[in-house]
């Protein structure tokens, strides 16, 4: 029986608000061989205080690093990845959790295939009160079960939409030797990426390498305004960086995929290391390009909260002067008008309360046939 492979869950730690539910969901992995290193890049003590309270399970090595000096995200990164002792390697961002399930579910891309280079999962967003938001491009789900798809294939998706619908770094899971092979040089200070680092280390990986999707949920990126991605220096480089990754990927060579726009896929459960593999081949570039579109038609696609996403709702449920106009021909052209008859509890005895709730029903553009209460 081959040996469980050591797997680095390491957070590059800088913000306190959302730490300790980044932490506790690490160490609440069920896979059995793990480590979770925290690098600590903040400017008080909050974060080595939540580490040093928190209980750890005895099959997981918790380790405290405290930077020096201040590193920023581009340099803790690496420094993560510096400190792992695995062979695998988990990127955590201090503001996303992992569901219990995600190292073992994503481990299973790796073992006896050498060919992959990154296992992606399926990913959700929340905002900063845990709410669930709409979905989007970024985290929508393109595959069923576990899917093993040809990596360079899908550079020609990513170079025509610009777009990571993969993964953020904390839905990726990759060899640590990749990440020391790559970050040093996307990293560079100044000079490296940071809005885009993602995008460019999944592109980097998919050039030599395959890519696993697990269409489980198995994490959650949490959106918020104190979020890395909407600082004004990072959203200042985003322009650059989109330029800098449309060079890389025009700079790519090797086998061609089947035709713009399509990729080479198939179960992973057939492929088996060091057979041809039986490629099926679907047009995902097309498919995306529905799922923008349908996205684009929902409320809230890029909404960052759900009170955002509710007030934009709120204007979507309010016609305009052109609608109101319109509206009493088109509920004349009903072939039946059903009657609607509201039942009001007052059960607290509020007079001011009970008249906002009666006014409201008064003021509805189709009227209610009776107010029972």
């Amino acid at each position: 029986m081959k040996p469980v492979p050591l797997v680095s869950i390491a957070i590059p730690a800088f913000n306190p608000l959302f730490f300790q539910a980044a932490l506790q969901s690490a160490l609440n992995q069920t896979y059995s061989n793990l480590e979770v290193i925290v690098c600590d890049d903040s400017v008080g003590d909050e974060i080595r205080r939540i580490v040093e309270d928190c209980e750890v399970p005895q099959s997981i090595r918790l380790r405290y690093v405290r930077n020096d000096r201040r590193l920023g995200f581009q340099g803790n990164l690496m420094a993560c990845a510096q400190e792992a002792s695995g062979d695998y390697l988990k990127l955590l961002c201090d503001d996303d959790q992992l569901l219990p399930e995600c190292i073992k579910q994503q481990i299973e891309g790796f073992i006896d295939r050498d060919d992959v280079n990154l296992v992606i999962a399926q990913r959700q967003f929340c905002d900063g009160d845990y709410i669930l938001l709409s979905e989007r491009l970024e985290n929508c789900c393109f595959s069923t079960g576990i899917t093993l798809f040809k990596g360079e294939d899908l550079l020609g998706i990513l170079e025509s939409t610009l777009v990571n619908f993969l993964s953020g770094l904390s839905g990726a899971l990759l060899r640590t030797r990749h990440a020391l092979e790559y970050l040093p040089a996307l990293t560079q200070v100044g000079e490296g990426f940071v809005a885009r680092l993602d995008f460019a280390l999944f592109a980097c990986l998919l050039r030599r390498g395959n890519l696993v999707v697990v269409s489980q949920v198995l994490s959650l990126e949490r959106l918020h305004p104190a979020r890395l991605s909407n600082q004004p220096h990072v959203r200042n480089a985003l322009a650059t960086e989109l330029d800098w990754l449309k060079q890389m990927l025009a700079l790519r060579s090797g086998e061609p995929a089947p035709a713009p726009g399509w990729v080479r896929y198939m179960a992973l459960a057939d492929a088996v290391d060091g057979q041809p593999y039986a490629w099926e081949e679907s047009g995902l570039g097309r498919s995306l390009s529905f799922i923008h579109t349908l996205v684009l038609s929902r409320v809230g696609d890029d909404c960052d909260s759900f009170v955002d996403l509710y007030r934009e709702w709120l204007s979507c449920r309010t016609l305009n002067p052109a609608q109101q106009r319109l509206l009493p021909a088109r509920l004349q052209g009903w072939a039946w008008r059903p009657r609607i008859v509201p039942i009001v509890i007052d059960s607290e005895g509020n007079s001011v309360a009970l008249e906002d709730t009666l006014k409201s029903i008064r003021q509805q553009v189709y009227a209610a046939e009776q107010c029972l209460r």
